[in-house]
């Protein structure tokens, strides 16, 4: 007998999300909407995902950027159970993505894959198998040395103003909704006369206060966190960590060693130093603008955003090569502007709270 219902499944390679029904038969699980069948995942290729409260996620070894979220109770309890019961093979992956005797293995199993296809390759499969608390755990180590390469050694803090960080919590809860990203989201502003923003490994969202000084609306604002959601979403750092520092990042994460390592150091110096690549940001950029019109939002304000930090800064890639992550071309603003829509006034923030946005770090 099949086990039916309803979930959100998503393909990995675009930022659309499907609504999706289910089943569950006797060796697969099989993916469709509307338009018919979009994957078809054999039951020992089942991955069992790290997962929120009352909810169960899946993927496949096969499809390794895929995500299937399942929310309605009934069927929540009905494949956890039949699930637990499937008999293991070799090929399956118990809950958690790797334990650490797996990641082991996959680990020595790179070199030869590296040999043949390269770096990028093996990131690209193993992104998605690292667990959340290992990629948690990661950015935490990570931040303070990131935040210190930032200011080059003097201290730099977090901008804490009480009547400012509640604006910002109160703008970014609805997008981290929108979003819905795979691990918990904390979004900080850092007081550096820099004008960008980008995603940690584990979820942390660290924003630049000249991109604050930068910025002239809300949805500008919106417009840059909501890329930033893609890549949390879509787990980019954390990949790019393995596809830049290589082999050492990789045993580091089998290891769980990166307190007081040099591990830790090429970590954050990677993440500082290299930016992504044009497929990537173009992702996050679709991303945004998903998650914007989700929101009821205008989706074209991230291409003023980009606009508003790029235009006043000349040579801002050159200037700023070691952290230039987001390098801004017209083709790339060309393509957001065009997604521009009339939108309502802002109703969200007052004029009184996007004001104390703005003064976060004064």
């Amino acid at each position: 007998m099949e086990i039916r219902g309803p979930a959100t499944y998503y393909d990995g390679l675009t930022p659309r999300v499907h609504d999706v029904a289910i089943a569950l038969g006797v060796d697969a699980l099989t993916i469709r909407d509307l338009d018919g069948t979009l994957a078809t995942w054999p039951l020992p290729r089942l991955i069992k995902l790290d997962a929120r409260r009352g909810e169960l996620r899946l993927g496949s070894v096969d499809q390794p950027d895929g995500r299937l979220e399942i929310r309605d109770p009934r069927l929540v309890r009905e494949l956890s159970a039949a699930l637990r019961d499937q008999p293991k093979t070799p090929g399956a992956k118990r809950s958690r993505g790797l334990v650490a005797g797996g990641l082991v293995l996959a680990a020595l199993a790179s070199v030869g894959v590296l040999v043949v296809f390269g770096i990028p390759a093996v990131a690209a499969k193993l992104a998605p198998l690292v667990p959340i608390n290992w990629e948690i755990s990661i950015g935490e180590e990570v931040k303070p040395q990131i935040v210190d390469m930032l200011g080059k050694g003097r201290q730099r803090t977090v901008c804490d103003d009480a009547a400012g960080a509640a604006a910002l919590a109160k703008l970014s809860a609805e997008l981290v909704e929108a979003a819905d990203p795979p691990l918990p989201v904390q979004i900080e502003v850092i007081r550096l006369p820099v004008p960008n923003a980008f995603a940690l490994p584990g979820g942390t969202i660290l924003v630049l206060s000249g991109l604050i000084d930068k910025v002239a609306t809300p949805d500008e604002l919106r417009g840059i966190l909501a890329h930033e959601l893609g890549h949390v979403v879509h787990r980019d750092a954390i990949r790019h960590v393995i596809e830049t520092a290589g082999l050492s990042a990789l045993f580091g994460l089998v290891l769980g060693d990166y307190s007081g390592s040099t591990i830790a150091v090429l970590t954050g110096r990677t993440l500082v130093d290299a930016g992504y690549s044009r497929g990537i940001e173009a992702a996050a950029d679709a991303f945004a603008v998903t998650v914007m019109k989700r929101i009821g939002r205008d989706p074209g304000a991230l291409g003023d955003a980009l606009n508003h930090i790029t235009g006043s800064t000349p040579n801002f890639g050159e200037s700023l090569a070691w952290l230039s992550t987001h390098p801004s071309t017209p083709d790339r603003v060309a393509k957001l502007k065009a997604e521009a829509r009339a939108v309502p006034p802002e109703t969200l923030l007052s004029q009184t709270e996007w004001a104390g946005i703005k003064a976060i770090c004064k």
